[in-house]
């Protein structure tokens, strides 16, 4: 369009010009505007896609972080089970139970603890079935020896 040099509201004339497009041209063209509006849709998108990524990125750190803490957890009920275990037996021994056994599968300083734990009170009952046996004894010839004083000193009355 050509316009007034004094009043730009006004049109002169207008200038048309013709050329002729190939349709080779014409594809390209209508290629990069079917591109154009499916980068349009794909950017309207972009934030639900970013969501869901991020939503879905989340819930794997969640599942990795609990697995991470469930293991923690079973190593560390796995190595203080048998000390616990231990210091059971330990509070039974000291109140007069020498009945205690603990079963171990572990071959580690805490199984060797807990197989020393067990030798030793089958040790200490051992010695006490003895130490009573010997006590038994030692109260039957007691009585032996008090039923000859009084039968000596009963015949010395007489």
């Amino acid at each position: 369009m050509l316009f007034r040099s004094w009043n730009e509201r006004d049109v002169v004339g207008v200038v048309v010009v013709n050329y002729y497009v190939p349709y080779s041209l014409v594809n390209k063209m209508k290629e990069i505007t079917a591109s154009y509006h499916e980068f349009r849709q794909l950017k309207i998108l972009k934030n639900p896609i970013r969501t869901g990524y991020i939503l879905t990125l989340f819930l794997i750190t969640m599942v990795i972080v609990f697995f991470a803490y469930w293991m923690g957890v079973y190593l560390a009920n796995s190595m203080t089970k048998p000390l616990q275990e231990l210091v059971n037996a330990t509070r039974a021994v000291a109140g007069g139970n020498l009945d205690v056994h603990i079963e171990t599968a572990s071959v580690d300083e805490i199984g060797m603890l807990v197989q020393s734990f067990n030798l030793m009170t089958d040790d200490l009952r051992t010695k006490q079935q003895t130490l009573n046996a010997f006590n038994l004894e030692l109260s039957r010839i007691n009585l032996e020896i008090e039923q000859r004083r009084r039968c000596r000193c009963n015949a010395g009355k007489a």
